[in-house]
């Protein structure tokens, strides 16, 4: 029996059992990368919604309170209405922007792509590049 086979294939069809197997290992990695992007897509779709109720329910809190606060201020003070309603907006308001300059800031960093994948890709790309030329 002989242990080498490869030894009396023509140079021509290794280079071709190379290029077929580099292909389909190309094409696994971008499917792996593809099963990744789904994966976080579910992910992020679910903690997107759970986020949306929430900030939804805790947007009516914060507005029935602010605007509790506003009536009571006006009461308790013996101003207008219209005064403790611009007292409580200007106050939140300076309270929310530096939270939107911040958070602004943070999302230009963010990246959606998976960079693993992405990397690997890359690196299989490579691979077989170095294998034909």
């Amino acid at each position: 029996m002989n242990e080498r086979p490869h030894l009396h294939e023509p140079a021509a069809a290794l280079l071709g059992g190379i290029l077929r197997d580099g292909r389909q290992l190309l094409r696994d990695e971008i499917e792996l990368a593809k099963l990744d992007l789904r994966a976080r897509a579910g992910r992020l779709r679910a903690a997107g919604f759970d986020l949306g109720v929430g900030v939804a329910l805790v947007g009516l809190a914060g507005l029935l309170l602010a605007t509790a606060l506003a009536l009571g201020l006006s009461t308790l003070f013996g101003w207008d209405a219209w005064a403790g309603f611009a007292l409580v907006g200007l106050v939140a308001g300076a309270a929310g922007a530096p939270c939107l300059w911040r958070g602004r800031r943070r999302a230009r960093g963010a990246s959606p792509v998976p960079g693993e994948a992405v990397a690997s890709v890359r690196e299989t790309g490579r691979w077989l590049r170095s294998k034909v030329g």
